[in-house]
């Protein structure tokens, strides 16, 4: 075995494999039309030689990849949302931001809908192949959950959210912890003393529970029974929403979407009133509600960025440490709480 040398070159590497300098290029890149057999033995030369490309150069040639998008280098966005179904606004802005990165890095994004009955997920190699496809971004899913025998091993990949339980990929995701955090903290300091929590079963799967597990220690913190301060609402109808208020009695309700501060009012509770109202989820339908916005452009861009690197470092498949990439959420003031005290 050759010793390893701090300056090998890629021209060593291609001579070593018996192949040019741009095939090399490109099976350690894995672009273009390079067969498997090929990668592999370019690969093996580079790592007996201790090839290490020059971040410099790769700098210069993300530029020159900005000027014109290889339209042959694309990135898959998987989406579980059935095709002529509009997602929600959220999925779609964080679809959109990944577009727009993945045209300032040089790569195009493919919608790709897992449930076309047209795909089976023995032919997708084949079809991204095809498509120049190097790389798939989990979307959202539509149902939290898995998608059976989607072939990662063979792409660079990452999920957005955690609505896909398995495989373990690298994830962006909001940090909802700090989003719970900084919810009590205004609510603290406008004053609330017996603050309520209204969640669904999915919103905590997707939240990864970090809400939940932050407002549970605010509750024993505090000496309240957080069994009573917070309730999962799902199949709950007006009475059960009434029955809930009159037993606890809350001054300030956090709720995981807008919504359920209309199903509120509609259950004849005195929001507005006795009790005010706060979403982790701020939506733009619903601008009078005070909340938590989430980062969607963040979320499509950093995903963007974390196959992109993986592409880079010419890895494959399902990553040994699982790498998550969090981002702060935005604070949106509108009229559903009272001022805080000065």
């Amino acid at each position: 075995m050759k010793k390893p040398t701090l300056h090998s070159t890629l021209a060593a590497v291609a001579q070593e494999a018996g192949v040019s300098k741009m095939t090399a290029s490109r099976a350690l890149r894995n672009t273009g039309r390079v067969s498997a057999e090929t990668i592999r033995r370019v690969t093996a030369a580079a790592a007996q030689l201790g090839y290490r490309p020059n971040p410099l150069v790769q700098t210069l040639m993300t530029g020159v990849r900005k000027q014109k998008i290889e339209r042959a280098a694309s990135i898959a966005w998987v989406t579980t949302y059935p095709e002529g179904t509009a997602p929600p606004a959220s999925v779609q802005a964080v679809e959109n931001a990944a577009r727009e990165r993945c045209r300032e890095l040089g790569y195009g994004l493919e919608r790709i809908h897992i449930n076309d009955p047209n795909f089976t997920m023995h032919s997708i190699p084949r079809i991204f192949q095809a498509r120049g496809i190097r790389a798939a971004i989990i979307g959202p899913m539509q149902y939290p959950g898995e998608i059976p025998n989607f072939p990662f091993a063979a792409f660079a990949s990452a999920a957005v959210g955690r609505s896909l339980s398995q495989p373990a990929l690298h994830y962006t995701m909001t940090h909802h912890f700090h989003s719970m955090t900084r919810m009590l903290q205004e609510l603290v300091r406008r004053g609330y003393q017996r603050i309520g929590f209204l969640h669904s079963t999915e919103m905590n799967t997707r939240f990864e529970h970090g809400t939940l597990m932050v407002f549970e220690h605010y509750c024993l913190q505090n000496g309240v029974n957080p069994l009573q301060a917070h309730q999962s609402h799902d199949g709950w109808n007006r009475s059960s929403y009434r029955a809930w208020f009159n037993a606890f009695q809350p001054d300030a309700i956090i709720v995981d979407a807008p919504q359920i501060a209309e199903f509120l009012l509609k259950s004849q509770i005195p929001v507005g009133k006795s009790v005010d109202v706060a979403t982790m989820s701020w939506q733009a339908k619903f601008p009078d509600c005070t909340g938590i916005l989430h980062p969607f452009a963040a979320l499509g861009s950093g995903t963007v960025d974390l196959v992109v690197a993986q592409l880079h470092r010419n890895e494959r498949g399902i990553p040994k440490h699982q790498k998550a990439m969090l981002f702060e959420g935005d604070w949106i003031e509108g009229k559903t709480l009272r001022a805080a005290k000065i």
